[in-house]
């Protein structure tokens, strides 16, 4: 199963679309993750977190989107790769 980060640069109505849409994705917006504990703080520094939980982040940070390698996991991805 699909599990997605999205960045807090993403909008939460995107997240919310996604959630309408697609029902079996599992989807967490930046500021409901953790708490928002991640909130401020660049993108690679939630990414090992996040692969431990399995999620794949979901930025427009073109810096982060470069595939982090974590175990043979791609820890990041751009957006519009996404909904292509």
């Amino acid at each position: 199963m699909l599990k997605l980060l999205l960045d807090e640069h993403v909008s939460p109505d995107v997240a919310d679309g996604l959630r309408r849409r697609h029902r079996s994705l599992v989807i967490h917006w930046m500021a409901e993750w953790e708490g928002g504990a991640s909130l401020g703080k660049d993108d690679s520094a939630c990414v090992p977190e996040a692969a431990e939980q399995g999620l794949t982040l979901v930025t427009y940070d073109r810096r982060t989107a470069i595939a982090q390698d974590l175990g043979g996991r791609r820890a990041a991805t751009r957006l519009d790769n996404l909904c292509r």
